[in-house]
């Protein structure tokens, strides 16, 4: 299991949010 991988994946998340909140 690599954690990074996982935590790369919520920050893309979550900025794809932030992203579209701002749209």
């Amino acid at each position: 299991h690599s954690h990074i991988a996982w935590a790369k994946l919520a920050s893309l998340t979550e900025g794809a949010r932030l992203v579209s909140e701002r749209l």
